[in-house]
């Protein structure tokens, strides 16, 4: 049901954002795959750490990453959003640092998911 509305809507299934704070920037990336949004940002994070000269944010260097889900309808604080992408808890942010990836386990489950429907 959420594709066929989606499709109905001209949206897509996911909004992935690498999000630079002490920029105040944030690049944006649509897809109907969560596996194609995961690299996206994966790729954004790696060039935005390594290019970034900000010290600020000594592990993160203030860049973030996030893939919004589409929702057909949210209820949030004095609003009901219609075909809205879902704004994530902070514990749910990708970061990279100079020794790791995080990813969060709802995104990685979710791309399993995906990955695992290719085959069956």
């Amino acid at each position: 049901m959420k594709k066929i509305l989606a499709k109905l809507f001209k949206k897509k299934l996911y909004k992935a954002e690498v999000v630079m704070t002490e920029d105040n920037f944030t690049a944006e990336y649509y897809s109907n795959s969560v596996n194609q949004c995961l690299e996206w940002i994966l790729i954004g994070l790696h060039e935005s750490v390594y290019t970034s000269n900000h010290s600020n944010f000594t592990l993160t260097k203030g860049v973030y990453g996030k893939i919004l889900p589409l929702k057909v309808y949210q209820v949030t604080t004095g609003a009901i959003k219609l075909m809205s992408y879902k704004e994530m808890d902070s514990t749910e942010f990708m970061y990279m640092t100079d020794r790791m990836v995080f990813i969060p386990e709802n995104i990685l489950s979710l791309a399993k998911l995906e990955k695992d429907s290719l085959y069956s």
